[in-house]
């Protein structure tokens, strides 16, 4: 059933190879809008999944990419300011569990 799709499920993983993401100690935390499945490369956390941002539906072109492109850009302010100018949800680290994230893979 489609209406049973869990996003977090679903949703195209975006991660930065290379330059490595840098961390560092800031209010907004040591590296915000990330998940911590891969201790190296961590997912970016591009969107709300609990606010229905996103669906398998919708065009990876108009919504991810753009996405990773603002993500990036916020990533740099932050790394120039140590804040966080993009918004959203910061989820805890213990909210989420990365053995959830990592099961979901193919």
């Amino acid at each position: 059933m489609i209406e049973r799709i869990d996003p977090m499920e679903q949703q195209p993983q975006v991660r930065v190879i290379r330059p490595l993401l840098k961390k560092m100690t800031s209010s907004e935390g040591a590296l915000p809008h990330v998940y911590w499945d891969d201790p190296d490369f961590p997912m970016l956390c591009l969107f709300d999944p609990d606010a229905g941002q996103w669906s398998p539906c919708e065009l990876i072109s108009k919504t991810t990419v753009l996405w990773t492109l603002d993500w990036l850009a916020c990533y740099e302010g932050w790394r120039a300011t140590g804040e966080w100018t993009g918004g959203g949800r910061h989820v805890d680290a213990n909210d989420i569990d990365a053995n959830d994230i990592k099961d979901s893979q193919p």
